[in-house]
């Protein structure tokens, strides 16, 4: 059995392209190379992905507001969907109730917040006045405040 060389377009022998230039490239270069060529895929997957997360925001946020709204509130519609309320009714009144409890709550946390605020002024006044007193000198001027 005979073995004939493949010929190429122009008819000659084809050769094996050598497979490797390491003995021609220094260790150091060829390190480097590698080094420098994995960098610039980590920059670009995090260029692309900060890209992805600037256009994330808009979608998750609603996303995950809308999850956190639906998972509590679901038994509710359940139960008055077994009581022969429609499913779009009770949803829509769970919705309603499920906000007005969430008003409620942040307007008793921002009254009691405001409520509560002159007394750390007030405190805060009598510690200053009482350190400044404890700085200075028996016979000197107390500060104007």
């Amino acid at each position: 059995m005979q073995v004939h060389a493949q010929r190429g377009i122009l008819g000659e022998a084809e050769r094996d392209p050598p497979r490797t230039c390491a003995p021609l490239v220094p260790r150091a270069l060829r390190i480097s190379a590698a080094l420098g060529r994995r960098l610039l895929v980590v920059l670009a997957a995090l260029y692309v992905l900060g890209m992805v997360m600037a256009y994330l925001p808009g979608v998750v946020i609603p996303l995950a507001i809308a999850l956190l709204l639906a998972a509590p509130l679901s038994p509710a519609v359940a139960w008055l969907q077994a009581h022969r309320v429609p499913r779009s009714v009770a949803a829509t009144l769970v919705m309603i109730c499920g906000l007005a409890v969430l008003l409620g709550v942040v307007a008793f946390v921002v009254v009691t917040v405001a409520e509560g605020l002159p007394a750390p002024a007030t405190q805060l006044s009598s510690s200053v006045n009482a350190a400044v007193s404890w700085t200075s000198p028996a016979g000197a001027a107390s500060p104007p405040w």
